[in-house]
């Protein structure tokens, strides 16, 4: 006899409250009944939990001792019914071991004790809700699901009708997980007979999970019933989703001439874009001439752009023929959406064959839409490895009437690989007859090229461009350069250049050096010589930019003995705005006239 049984029998009957004297027998039998289910319930419990409990060494790392141990400890507060502290328990299993082989456990146990704690039973079936979204696959789910239907069905009674509904759902879910099982044990059978069932389920069932499974299990059925049957879903099925699918089955059907017949229709007729791209997709992956010519038909004439582009994009794999090629370069210049071009385009970029290069250069030399030029010289500098490519970008930035689409062949010269563009690119610095080209050639010019052969072209640009904007440009780059290198130049150009404009920006760029004790002097000597008074005014302001107040002596000197009164008094207003003591002195000195 199993004592432990009759023991928690006992105990069940006890805990379901006095019997009164006119309780009959029948209550009685009933009340042992129900105990006795619910004990083989708790009884199931511990049993599970012993014998996993049982090995929880063996082969296990040192964490996942830990965790059983920790695990273990709080199960046994369960079997103790010290609900209270074995929620707090379990949460501890939870949050410090959240990978552990435990974790659904512990969720659960932890429900199980709130449940039992009293708390209210929302929360407790909310818990179980979480447990069951989240361990779907637990051996606890079952358990979880029956103690949800029995919370919900008493908060159903007590008027909350939401649980009521939760429970139907919770039904409906069942009954889909059983159709489901049975769908697929139908489908291994493989048999006519099944085939009939399964079919006659679908035209039965509004269920679209089920339906989508249904699609799926017709595909395996290797015969011509099941093929006209995933046909007419693809064709008439209202859902999308479930047309979407039925061409995704097709296509792993052997390529026929039916099933691209179909394929092209659902692609040209189907309402739904999504359907029709789909449609597309799996054309294009059949690689045979018939799908290819479909394909093409699709990119000339589809109504929508998203699907001609779709299309389009689809015969970047087919570019070794004329024909595909031909309709490419049609489409990159004459389609009347923005984004089929594009993706014309770039199916030409992705092509392995040398002819679609040349198609690119026409279509970026040809006086069409500037946008689609730009996109083709973007993807020639993508590939610009050879002469004629890198001859042909040279001749569009020099020459192009549009100022973008010089930019970007100026662009795709500095991203030649292994620098091939470069001397393109400086020779463009150099000689183009507009200046702001040779401003961003200059641009792409220092960004990729070494530090002395920047310095060496911009000295020169400096020297000799007639644009003092282009100047400007060289005198900043330079000013990039590290200070061994760019010091000395500008210093040079403060020194030595006409121009009052770059003599006052390479002023400013010195100032953003470490203070240097020669540039500290060119600074002085600038302020006090310079016949331009607005690159005086700018080396003084340098000097009180300086790092450590390295420019207060020459200040003073400024402001004691500066031949212009207001230049003096500039000095003075900068010493004023200094913190350094000696321009304290130096202040008072003047004040006092000494």
């Amino acid at each position: 006899m199993n004592y432990n049984l009759i023991a928690v029998i006992l105990i069940a009957v006890l805990c379901a409250g006095p019997l009164s004297a006119q309780t009959g027998i029948g209550e009685v039998n009933k009340a042992v009944i129900a105990a006795q289910a619910y004990a083989q319930q708790e009884l199931g419990y511990v049993q599970l939990e012993l014998e996993k409990l049982s090995g929880i060494f063996a082969g296990e790392s040192e964490l996942d001792k830990e965790a059983a141990k920790v695990y273990q400890a709080a199960y046994n507060l369960i079997l103790e019914q010290r609900w209270e502290e074995a929620v707090s328990a379990m949460n501890a299993v939870i949050e410090n071991f959240p990978h552990s082989r435990w974790r659904d456990d512990a969720r659960f146990w932890q429900c199980y004790a709130r449940e039992k704690s009293g708390e209210p039973a929302e929360s407790v079936f909310e818990c179980y809700q979480s447990f069951v979204e989240k361990y779907e696959s637990s051996k606890w789910a079952d358990d979880a699901r029956s103690n949800m239907i029995r919370i919900g069905k008493k908060l159903a009674e007590s008027g909350k009708e939401k649980y009521m509904r939760q429970l139907k759902e919770m039904q409906k879910s069942d009954q889909r997980e059983i159709a489901l099982s049975a769908l697929y044990a139908l489908g291994r059978m493989g048999d006519d007979r099944a085939l009939e069932s399964i079919i006659k389920i679908y035209d039965e069932n509004n269920d679209p999970v089920i339906r989508e499974k249904i699609v799926y299990t017709l595909s395996n059925f290797k015969n011509e019933k099941a093929l006209d049957k995933i046909i007419d879903i693809a064709r008439n099925d209202p859902n999308p989703r479930l047309r979407e699918k039925a061409i995704y089955w097709l296509s792993e059907q052997t390529p026929s001439s039916r099933l691209m017949a179909l394929l092209e229709d659902m692609a040209m007729k189907d309402v739904n874009e999504e359907v029709a791209e789909q449609a597309v997709l799996r054309l294009s992956e059949i690689n045979n001439k018939e799908a290819l010519q479909r394909l093409m038909r699709i990119a000339r004439k589809h109504r929508s752009e998203e699907v001609r582009a779709r299309s389009v994009f689809g015969l970047r794999e087919r570019s070794e023929s004329p024909e595909v090629l031909e309709l490419l370069e049609k489409v990159a210049t004459k389609d009347v959406a923005e984004r089929v071009r594009e993706r014309a385009l770039l199916s030409l970029a992705e092509s392995q064959n040398e002819k679609a290069q040349d198609i690119l250069l026409r279509i970026a030399k040809a006086e069409g839409n500037e946008e689609t030029r730009q996109q083709a010289v973007y993807w020639l500098g993508e590939k610009a490895n050879s002469d004629k490519v890198l001859s042909a970008l040279g001749e569009i930035a020099l020459q192009d009437s549009s100022r973008r689409v010089r930019e970007r062949a100026l662009y795709a010269l500095a991203e030649a690989p292994e620098g091939k563009g470069i001397p393109l690119l400086e020779n463009i610095a150099r000689n183009h007859k507009n200046a702001q080209m040779r401003e961003k050639a200059l641009y792409w010019y220092s960004e990729q090229q070494s530090p002395a052969a920047v310095l060496a072209l911009c000295t020169d640009i400096i020297e000799n461009d007639p644009s003092p904007r282009v100047r400007e440009q060289a005198v900043y780059r330079i000013s990039e350069l590290p200070a061994n290198l760019g010091r000395p130049v500008l210093e040079q150009v403060v020194k030595e250049s006409e121009n009052a404009d770059i003599r006052e920006k390479a002023l400013y760029w010195l100032g953003e050096y470490a203070p240097f004790k020669s540039t500290i002097r060119l600074l002085e000597e600038t302020a006090m010589n310079d016949p331009v008074r607005e690159v005086q005014e700018k080396a003084i302001y340098v000097l009180t930019e300086l790092d450590d107040n390295a420019g207060t002596d020459a200040l003073i000197r400024i402001a004691k003995d500066h031949k212009s009164l207001s230049l003096r008094k500039r000095a003075i207003y900068w010493l004023g705005e200094s913190k350094d003591p000696k321009a304290r002195e130096a202040l008072l000195e003047i004040v006092n006239q000494k």
